[in-house]
């Protein structure tokens, strides 16, 4: 009897003993498991949002990134836009009357991004584009009988351009993330203001900008939603000394540009189907206020350009991504549609 009851006793000593070891081990198994699948949401938003776009989503610190880019743009109007900086051909900018230009435009922009993490929140972004473009040239209107079409092509180095990300907040279940940009471009590609516009095309906006913006994310499973507004201010250009003419046969000096500034509205969402794929849908809208050229307005320059973009990323390994997408324009200043290709590679 006396066996019994401290068998008893034992076998209740033991079990106070081991109970808190497996209230404990699930807890950590629990725990282990809710970080896991934490960890798991975020390399699937990531995805989404690299795939999006790299506005969205920052290096870890001392990371380094290089991507090599392809865009192709294709347009049908008479005022384009360059990589959302508006280009104002100087034919444009003449006085007086003169006929329409149907031009129908083929830009390829090969770019060589480089990225690096500064800090956990930092960012340095530099961008290098090589453009190719081609235009052909129609020319209809008051004078322009007997105008021959006109194909002009040029291949050079676009505007450089670098900036930094910021993220001040993160994304908490409650609040979205905020990312704070600052860009700067430069005129490094050739200037439509330095060129005879009758045999020649530029590569270039030909003036500086300084570009600031705020974007948002905000995590609403299954999805992430993001978005965001910017601002570009257009350096203006002084002591020109290009010749203008108009279909007419009119002419003029061309001798100073203040640029129209640049509003850029965008927003779109994204979905991450797996670890290894992701879709999103953008729109994007780039309104651009008058120029003024010789201290006089210039009509006909207030550009608004709005893009729908659909687009879809790969993750080729843990390094290596390949992200494609497709635009369509929305307006009568927006290109027709552009093909984005990106391959980004983070190296360290």
């Amino acid at each position: 009897m006396m066996r019994r009851a401290l068998r008893g006793a034992a076998l209740v000593l033991l079990l106070v003993l081991l109970l808190p070891e497996v209230a404990f081990s699930e807890e950590a198994v629990s725990t282990e498991g809710e970080k896991v699948a934490a960890n798991a949401d975020r390399e699937k938003e990531a995805a989404a949002l690299a795939a999006a776009s790299k506005q969205y989503i920052l290096l870890r610190r001392d990371q380094f990134e290089v991507e090599n880019s392809i865009f192709y743009s294709h347009y049908s109007a008479n005022q384009i836009y360059l990589q959302s900086f508006a280009i104002l051909d100087p034919v444009f900018l003449t006085l007086g009357q003169f006929g329409i230009q149907s031009a129908k435009r083929d830009i390829f922009i090969y770019n060589l991004a480089g990225r690096y993490g500064i800090l956990e929140n930092l960012q340095l972004d530099v961008n290098l584009p090589y453009v190719y473009r081609h235009d052909l040239i129609t020319t209809t209107g008051s004078g322009a009988n007997g105008v021959p079409d006109t194909t002009l092509d040029r291949n050079s180095m676009g505007d450089i351009s670098a900036g930094l990300s910021y993220q001040p907040i993160s994304e908490t279940d409650s609040r979205p993330g905020v990312i704070l940009t600052m860009a700067y471009k430069s005129a490094t590609g050739k200037s439509p203001f330095k060129i005879d516009p009758a045999t020649d095309v530029p590569t270039g906006t030909g003036y500086q900008s300084i570009k600031g913006g705020v974007n948002l994310i905000k995590s609403v499973d299954p999805i992430v939603v993001f978005g965001g507004m910017a601002y570009a201010y257009n350096m203006p250009l002084g002591g020109l000394n290009q010749t203008v003419t108009s279909v007419t046969g009119a002419t003029g000096t061309l001798r100073s540009v203040r640029p129209g500034d640049t509003v850029t509205l965008n927003i779109g969402l994204a979905y991450a189907l797996s670890y290894k794929f992701a879709l999103n849908f953008q729109f994007q809208q780039d309104y651009t206020f008058s120029s003024v050229a010789n201290g006089r307005r210039v009509p006909n320059t207030v550009l608004n350009s709005a893009l729908l973009k659909i687009g879809a990323g790969w993750s080729l390994s843990p390094n290596m991504a390949l992200n494609i997408s497709v635009a369509a324009g929305l307006t009568t200043d927006s290109p027709d549609f552009i093909l984005e290709i990106r391959l980004p590679l983070i190296l360290f």
